[in-house]
């Protein structure tokens, strides 16, 4: 991550951190690596004092390949956020 992103990413913490109900939403389906993925995520833990939740959002159906290198203990996101086809089975169903 460069000073500027960095930087940016401070800006938002500080305007809008405050918010209760916040969810750091760090990918909209995006093509960036894991260890980018990482990083960001672990700004935001850094950068922000409230700790509100940060997740990651995938393109429907990427989940496994997206999520999969981000898990365990090391990594800094707390939630995932998903998207599904309408028709796509539940482990309820």
């Amino acid at each position: 991550m460069g000073v500027e992103r960095r930087l940016y990413y401070r800006e938002l913490v500080a305007r809008f951190g405050y918010l209760l109900a916040l969810n750091w939403n760090l990918g909209e389906e995006n093509h960036q690596t894991p260890a980018e993925q990482r990083a960001m995520a672990e700004a935001f833990r850094e950068l922000d004092p409230y700790g509100h939740l940060r997740v990651i959002h995938t393109h429907p159906g990427d989940q496994d390949v997206v999520y999969t290198p981000l898990l365990g203990e090391g990594s800094s996101l707390t939630g995932a956020s998903l998207q599904n086809h309408w028709t796509t089975p539940t482990s309820g169903s």
